[in-house]
């Protein structure tokens, strides 16, 4: 999680990018003034809607607050009941506590006069302005070591994401690199251009921009150049193997018309690319752009025979093939596949000349949630390929 500045101005931004794409105030994120208990403040808050759920509070001396329900993850502690859940209430700070609790009709609102509840929890983490990092309570073991939860607070702590996992507006069914752009511009506070807010709401006008900026204290311009995209973090990160499923190997694959595909990372908004042109070459993730080393043909593998794919518009590239569907993957600049030769969790992915071996056969799956984007496994080994986050928060 990035420190609270940085996050601060991360909740502003996804508030920003869900006003804009409008609908229900209840059906997407909302950045607003607190009305918890603790008193004056802000709150990022992503109402319940598929028993999925995020709050973030800040309150400055007294600090912020992250709390989360994810149906697919872990309750948190695993093993649920009241006594467990007074535990947890206990080790958050008493100056934030109150945040936690909500009353029965207010449909994740704070009032008085009712009987309050408390949460379902996948998450919940702290920060004081005297700490130095953030703080989580202590939970089972098991919970420890599940990731599934990460999804819920990816919008949070992913340096530029490409996609957005908790927006029912702006969600994975309806990525491409063009709406990337626009909200990985966004997240990096960069001043809203007509081309911006177009990507995000071919309907907005200059008055939702408004709107938008000043409900969410959204800066309207700058003095100078502002950070890079992805704040400096994640270029030139290798496709590497994986030692399991993870939430980030997540991929997808935008046709260019020209019968080659760009593969957008989900987790960074950026796209791969080759190192090189001679075999052993490494790919790697690189800001988008047209140019050749980021453009790959697919040949689906059916019945021993390599299909071309020109068009990639659902959940596989044909009518009718199946969740699981196999490819080869060739660079259009070099024409070498890539290939896995070592499945060591950590070894790299890189060029070879095509063959018809299984080295160079990836299966794509789906997982409810992400829509368009399928993660990639080796089909000989089963192991992920993907690019690894960064191990620094961008805060």
């Amino acid at each position: 999680m990035p420190d609270v500045p940085a996050l601060y101005d991360r909740c502003r931004a996804l508030g920003v990018i869900d006003e804009l794409t409008g609908g229900p105030p209840d059906s997407g994120y909302r950045f607003i003034r607190s009305g918890c208990p603790r008193g004056p403040g802000s709150v990022l808050r992503r109402p319940n809607i598929g028993e999925r759920s995020l709050n973030v509070h800040f309150h400055g001396a007294a600090g912020a607050l992250v709390f989360g329900w994810d149906i697919d993850a872990d309750e948190l502690p695993a093993l649920s009941g009241e006594e467990q859940r007074r535990r947890i209430a206990e080790q958050v700070p008493g100056r934030l506590r109150a945040c936690l609790w909500r009353g029965t009709h207010a449909a994740d609102r704070w009032r008085s006069g009712h009987q309050p509840l408390f949460p379902r929890l996948s998450v919940v983490m702290w920060r004081l302005p005297t700490d130095s990092s953030w703080r989580t309570p202590e939970v089972a073991a098991e919970h420890a070591e599940s990731d599934v939860w990460t999804s819920l607070v990816s919008d949070l702590t992913d340096p530029s994401p490409g996609t957005l996992m908790q927006s029912e507006r702006l969600g994975v069914e309806r990525s491409s690199f063009r709406l990337a752009g626009a909200i990985r511009h966004v997240l990096a506070m960069r001043p809203l251009t007509d081309e911006v807010v177009g990507a995000l709401n071919p309907r907005a006008g200059r008055d939702d921009r408004k709107r938008a900026v000043t409900a969410n204290g959204y800066p309207r311009g700058f003095s100078r150049p502002g950070p890079p995209l992805d704040r400096g973090i994640g270029e030139g990160a290798a496709l590497v193997t994986g030692d399991a499923y993870r939430t980030w190997g997540h991929f997808l694959f935008e046709p260019d018309g020209a019968g080659y595909h760009r593969i957008m990372v989900h987790h960074s908004g950026k796209a791969l690319q080759t190192a090189g042109g001679e075999p052993g070459a490494a790919l790697v993730q690189a800001e988008p752009h047209d140019g050749d080393p980021q453009k790959f043909l697919l040949q689906q593998y059916r019945n021993g025979v390599y299909q071309r794919v020109r068009t990639f518009t659902g959940a596989d590239a044909t009518p009718g093939a199946p969740d699981g569907s196999v490819y080869r993957i060739i660079a259009k600049e070099s024409r070498l596949a890539l290939q896995v030769s070592d499945p060591v969790p950590g070894s790299p992915v890189t060029l070879a000349e095509p063959d018809d071996g299984d080295g160079q056969l990836f299966c794509r799956r789906t997982l409810f949630g992400y829509g368009l984007f399928g993660h990639l496994r080796h089909r000989a080994t089963d192991v992920p390929i993907l690019i690894r986050p960064p191990a620094r928060p961008y805060g």
